[in-house]
């Protein structure tokens, strides 16, 4: 049986999509603080 048959498929991807999401973030987070942007996607982000 496959996660397709199962029905688990959806339940898969979404916990994959959320640690692409997570990882997304935190290697953002890490470089930005490396080349200083971190203040100018700060205030960029506030009008979201």
């Amino acid at each position: 049986m496959n996660l397709f048959t199962s029905g688990r498929l959806n339940e898969y991807l979404a916990s994959v999509d959320a640690l692409a999401v997570d990882m997304f973030f935190r290697l953002a987070t890490k470089y930005s603080d490396r080349q200083g942007v971190t203040e100018q996607l700060k205030s960029e982000n506030q009008f979201l």
